[in-house]
């Protein structure tokens, strides 16, 4: 299963970026963002069913869009919005390349979109620095001979360039907005002693 993946959305104004994100604990659910085109980014919460031969059909159930913060929201729709999301069908197929396949709403023209496979990052060489004279004296003739690039290290290069939240397997950012910041939010104000505002960029980052 692709749990995190990047592709395009054909709609009629042309051709929009789009990720498909999916939570391991939640693989019957497909969280769609889609952006671009100068248009306002949403994101659609859709039921995942595949059916025996491989086909995975989803069907609209939210519609999200973001805040001046970034966070995204379920949205409350309008009447057409409402009726385009319940005719919204999508079907999919996966390869070893990816997901691809054609989507339609209520006047039932298709359209492509796929996601494409994220590459496996490839084996990592640790480079060990006793000191800060050392990692910066490494850091110049990495960034000059190698193009590398530099990150802060994990206790072994043996784990992968993933986040805490992506190793448990989560990926939606709705979920993270709505729930896990929401948790931790207060739990951040008692150690603070302060009120958090999470409709102020600051506060919110």
């Amino acid at each position: 299963m692709m749990l995190q993946s990047f592709g395009t959305v054909d709609t009629p104004q042309g051709q929009r970026q789009a990720m498909l994100c999916i939570d391991s604990d939640r693989p019957a659910e497909y969280f769609v963002h889609i952006w671009g085109l100068d248009l306002p980014p949403f994101a659609v919460l859709a039921d995942a069913i595949e059916d025996e031969a491989g086909v995975i059909e989803l069907k609209g159930k939210a519609l999200f869009r973001p805040t001046q913060t970034g966070a995204l929201f379920r949205s409350e729709l309008n009447d057409e919005e409402a009726r385009d999301l319940a005719a919204l069908r999508v079907l999919l197929e996966q390869d070893e390349k990816g997901l691809h396949g054609k989507w339609s709403v209520m006047d039932g023209q298709l359209n492509d979109l796929k996601f494409v496979k994220t590459p496996e990052a490839s084996e990592l060489q640790a480079e060990v620095c006793a000191n800060w004279d050392e990692f910066k004296s490494w850091a110049s003739l990495a960034r000059r001979d190698i193009d590398a690039d530099v990150f802060r290290g994990h206790g072994s290069s043996r784990f992968p360039l993933k986040t805490t939240l992506h190793r448990a397997g989560r990926h939606r950012l709705e979920r993270y907005c709505a729930d896990t910041l929401q948790e931790f939010h207060a739990q951040a104000e008692a150690v603070l002693d302060r009120r958090l505002d999470m409709n102020d960029g600051h506060d919110y980052s």
